[in-house]
This record gives structure tokens, sequence and C-alpha cells, in this order.
């Protein structure tokens, strides 16, 4: 069995391959997209999780095996780069908040002792500062249009920080082992070509006509129904966009750490370590050890109760058998416990990303899905 037997095999409702392309179906599409200006199909793949879950790794080893997959389609002109762009939410903190939310945090002793200047263990007792984890810290309503739009950014836009920078695509791949890249390839070009007769051609040239739009972040999947439903505020009023947004996602996936892990991830990132190893400035509170413990960490499991408060309930019912391998909850996928590595995380995510991708095709061109 080769790799896209392997890797189809995992994906339900696939059946069939035919690579060919079809070139009237192709020149249709084609002319669809040029006459609007902008793809016809906008494929959006939401990626959330805690600080230091591997978002932004798996984001941009996504657009890799997505571009890679679009040009290895034979119909996929020479001319016409794949379309796939990556956002994150980290380029959308809002450097300057006129009344931003305030919280109390102890600092550590001695992991905190140079960022928040202490003395000892005593010193000092407790301090206030801004809560950069709400979900009120980012500007949503352009993160928003952007995700809906990315064709609509000009180049250099204008984002509140540019200047965040995440890891390169180079270094994502620097993290897998030899032969994954090629195997996810194969296989999403595999699931995406997969039909009988015309549903092949079909989904092939809908996918050179096809945008992808993947965005990562760490609230990207909050909710708080209570206060979405009953405040007024600034909390309320976002929480409220990101619910539209998270209904616009064809494919929402979540990545699950432990509290520990989660923090030692954290921690070994030179920017939250001290200078002059790390990047970590005095006065830079939401970097210390304190503020992940006291502010991010409670952040994130409130804002996403309605996936961890089920996650044992959900593993338990699948150990017994009694639900396929994907764990989706509340129409998020989640992680399974055993995909520790990148290279399962990555496998994992092509799979939910290439069924789901290949069903929008499918149902794009008005061909029904067959068995």
């Amino acid at each position: 069995m080769n790799h896209t037997d392997q890797f189809i095999e995992a994906c339900p409702g696939t059946t069939g391959f035919n690579p060919r392309p079809n070139d009237d179906e192709h020149n249709r599409n084609s002319k669809l997209a040029d006459a609007a200006g902008e793809p016809p199909i906008n494929f959006i793949i939401g990626i959330s999780g805690c600080s230091s879950a591997g978002k932004t790794t798996l984001s941009l080893l996504l657009d890799v095996v997505l571009r890679k997959a679009f040009h290895g389609i034979s119909s996929c002109p020479p001319h016409k780069p794949p379309d796939v762009t990556v956002i994150h939410q980290d380029t959308y903190f809002l450097q300057h908040i006129p009344h931003p939310q305030m919280v109390t945090i102890r600092p550590r002793w001695p992991e905190d002792r140079l960022v928040a200047h202490m003395a000892g263990p005593d010193d000092p007792l407790s301090i206030r500062v801004e809560d950069r984890d709400c979900v009120s810290c980012c500007d949503v309503e352009l993160l928003t249009r952007h995700v809906e739009e990315p064709g609509a950014r000009p180049s250099g836009y204008d984002i509140p920080a540019p200047d965040v920078a995440p890891a390169t695509p180079e270094v994502a791949l620097g993290g897998l082992e030899a032969g994954t890249l090629e195997k996810v390839v194969e296989g999403l070009q595999g699931v995406i070509l997969r039909g009988e007769g015309d549903k092949g051609d079909s989904a092939c040239a809908s996918a050179v006509a096809c945008r992808v739009t993947i965005v990562e972040g760490f609230t990207l999947l909050a909710r708080d129904t209570e206060q979405e439903n009953t405040d007024t505020g600034s909390e309320a009023r976002n929480l409220r966009a990101l619910r539209e947004l998270q209904e616009r996602l064809d494919v929402a996936l979540f990545l699950p750490v432990n509290h520990d892990e989660a923090r030692a991830r954290r921690f070994r990132r030179r920017k939250y370590r001290d200078e002059p190893e790390g990047y970590r400035k005095p006065g830079e509170f939401w970097k210390c050890a304190a503020y992940f413990d006291q502010v991010a960490w409670p952040h994130y499991e409130r804002y996403h109760k309605y996936i961890l408060s089920n996650l044992a309930d959900a593993y338990a019912r699948r150990d017994a058998g009694q639900q396929d391998k994907d764990l989706c909850i509340d129409g998020t996928h989640v992680r399974p416990p055993g995909a520790i590595s990148v290279d399962d995380t990555l496998i994992w995510a092509v799979r939910i990303v290439g069924t789901a991708l290949a069903a929008r095709l499918w149902d794009e061109t008005g061909i029904t899905r067959g068995p």
C-alpha cells in the first residue's frame, strides 16, 4: 500500500482515483475566478490552542503542504501560484488600549526575579498588570475582515502588530522526520482528486480556482455563552464576533496541551527568558511565570471549557471503540492524545483538512459525492 492509499484509508467517503484534468471544467472555473476578480471558493481553516501548543508551526506546515499539493495537480497553470494565505492572530494585538483590563499577579521567586525587579521571595507581593490574554486585546473586527476577504488586503496592509514575527516555514519543516512532508502531500492530492468519472476532474479544476485561508490564534475558538448573551462590554462584543468567525470556518482544529507541558514549552522559548540568554526585559510582566499561571492559563480554561470539559469522556468513548478515530467536539476537531510529535499532528490535521476540502470542492462543482 503506497502513501496515498494509506492516507486515504483514514479519510472516510473517498473512492476511486482519477488525476486527469478536465480542460473544459478547468477553463470554466478559471473564467469564473477571473470574472469575479476573486477565487469562487475561500476555504477557511482555523487552528487554536493554548500558548505554545504548536498553532503557528501547524499553520506554516499546512501552508507548505497545500501549496505543494495544489501545485502538483496537473491542471494547475504554472503561471498561477497556489492561493494560500496564513493569518496569525498575534499580529492583531492592539498596541494601545484606552481602557485596558487590569489584573493582579503575584510574581514567582526566583523565576520572575529579574522581570519583576524582585530582591527576595516576598518582594513584591503583588503587581497590577495589563491583561494580554483576554479576547479584547486583539482587533477581532479587523482579523475577521482579513480572514473573510484576504484578497482585499493591500501589500503591507495595516495591522496593529506587524513586528510580531512568527517562525518561518523553514524552521517548521526542520522539525519533521524525513519523508513525512512527501507522504502528506501525496495523500492530500489523492483525496482531492479521488473520484469516479467527472468527480476527480471537477474537484481538480475547482482546486485550481480555490483559495485557502489558514488562521491561527490563542482565542480564535474562545467561547463564553453566558457573557456573550448577557454583557454589553468589549469582551462580550468580541466573543460574539469570534463566534461569527467560528461559524465561517470550514475546519476548526484544536490542539490541547496540559498545564505543565504548556508551561515548559512556553519558557523554553527565548522571548520568555531573561536577557542576555533570551529577549525578556524587566517590566514585561505578561512574559513572567506568574502571569502564565494566574492569568493566561485560567483564560484558556474558561474560554475553552466547552471543549476541555468534554475531553475526558470523549477520550474514554473513543478508547472503548464507541466513536470514530476523529475526535470532534461541538464542531471542533481535537488533536488526539497519541499525536504527540509534529509529524503526528501534521498527519492528523491533513487528514481532517483533506476530507473537508474534497467535500467542499465536490459540493461547489454540483456533483454529488459518492459513497
